[in-house]
């Protein structure tokens, strides 16, 4: 949760899994994450879907960064 709170000081709302496990050296796969839209990546300035959220698996992940 606490890396989730990183992310949205850093990118605001709108960000890809791809740059978050790029940035914060995490790997999150697709089920660890929950999408919201296909929006503009501010990372990679691409069109991706977006992460709203992550599951449990995704959390535990995060836990340790």
């Amino acid at each position: 949760m606490f890396i989730m709170r990183r992310i949205h000081d850093q990118y605001g709302d709108n960000i890809c899994r791809r740059c978050i496990n790029k940035r914060f050296h995490v790997d999150l796969q697709q089920e660890d994450c929950l999408y919201g839209y296909m929006y503009k990546c501010p990372g990679c300035k691409q069109g991706r879907q977006i992460v709203v959220g992550l599951t449990l698996s995704g959390k535990l992940k995060t836990l340790l960064k």
